[in-house]
């Protein structure tokens, strides 16, 4: 189970990146979405999109509060969280390359500072402080990029 934890948690090595491995670990979200999201999704690829993200939020609450046992508290190397709240910055958003190039500027700007409540995410204890600030960056980017798709 420890081998398994640490391969998910770091997004598949992805997270051992020697310069920002959390903006690897979206790159690989985004190319993972890229690769199997449709152009033209149905309301059932959206709900089935949505449950994927689910589950990865819940296995990297699992798998991030395990790897902190080894690496320390909320480590660079766990992108587990990145890729979940790359996940949700996409989500109900068209597949264009300019609206994945936006979320992916903006979900790294509110992961980073950590804005608008998601800095007070990090407090929680275990994997649900390492996936919670992320959550909470994704939505902002989503709603930000909600507003983008809707004057634009």
């Amino acid at each position: 189970m420890d081998i398994l934890s640490k391969i998910l948690a770091t997004g598949f090595g992805t997270g051992f990146a020697p310069k920002a491995p959390g903006t690897a670990g979206s790159i690989l979200a985004i190319i993972l979405y890229y690769l199997f999201f449709p152009s033209t999704p149905s309301v059932l690829i959206h709900f089935i999109f949505f449950l994927i993200i689910a589950a990865v939020f819940l296995t990297g609450v699992w798998a991030s509060g395990r790897a902190e046992s080894f690496y320390g508290h909320d480590p660079a190397c766990v992108v587990i969280d990145e890729m979940a709240g790359m996940g949700i910055t996409l989500l109900l958003i068209p597949k264009t390359g300019y609206l994945i190039f936006a979320g992916f500027l903006l979900f790294r700007l509110f992961d980073i500072t950590k804005w608008l409540g998601a800095n007070r995410m990090q407090g929680l204890k275990g994997g649900w402080g390492v996936m919670m600030d992320d959550v909470i960056a994704g939505i902002w980017s989503n709603l930000v990029l909600q507003l983008i798709v809707w004057f634009v």
